[in-house]
């Protein structure tokens, strides 16, 4: 995880003073609309592909299920807020460039912040021993598994601000729906309910801790 930061930090570091590779801004209707509708099953077909680690992990897959899905009228509020904060992202008619997003360095920034979260709470240590190869199997699959769609594949990019910012808005328009400690925590039980008792000593330590 050591490795991954600094690689991040250098990452930065490197494009601030380059110049940013552009690329076309994808289209509303036949690009980004399309598979902004088309997340749900996808998220269901990944899911079902990849429940054999869950099951590794001690996890019923219908139960875990049961708890995203306890969550996904929340989940909608925070999509919409996120889209009202960005405004409009894509475009109406071709020809409009945006500087090219990477997945990759978004899922950097995502990793900083959860590693500030764990450090400042004082679960680092233990979230990383925690974090069994099952887990990380799981993950890998659900990633693999999106690449393989075609919404991935397109070659176009969306108008949005900094990784870092991205991260700020999915932060703020998380505590805006009422994603705080308590509903982090009951979701956390709700996991270990559902069989993934690794998590057990972890749930009532939960601490989100403001940006410095």
């Amino acid at each position: 995880m050591l490795l991954l930061l600094c690689f991040g930090l250098l990452f930065v570091g490197v494009n601030a003073e380059a110049k940013e590779p552009m690329e076309r801004q994808c289209l509303c209707k036949t690009e980004f609309q399309p598979c902004l509708v088309g997340w749900e099953p996808l998220a269901e077909d990944c899911g079902k592909k990849c429940s054999q680690h869950v099951t590794k992990m001690g996890g019923s897959f219908e139960k875990v299920r049961a708890c995203v899905m306890a969550e996904k009228a929340r989940f909608y509020k925070g999509v919409a807020c996120v889209h009202r904060e960005f405004g409009k992202v894509c475009a109406d008619e071709p020809g409009a460039e945006v500087p090219r997003r990477f997945p990759e360095t978004l899922e950097l920034a995502a990793v900083r912040e959860v590693t500030r979260q764990l450090t400042n709470a004082g679960l680092l240590s233990e979230a990383t021993k925690m974090f069994s190869a099952p887990a990380r199997k799981a993950i890998a699959c659900g990633k693999d598994c999106a690449k393989q769609t075609k919404c991935y594949k397109i070659k176009c990019s969306l108008k949005l601000p900094s990784d870092n910012d991205i991260i700020k808005t999915v932060i703020k328009c998380g505590q805006e729906v009422g994603v705080d400690e308590p509903v982090a925590k009951k979701f956390c039980g709700c996991l270990v309910d559902a069989g993934i008792e690794q998590l057990k000593p972890f749930c009532p330590k939960i601490v989100f801790t403001p940006e410095p």
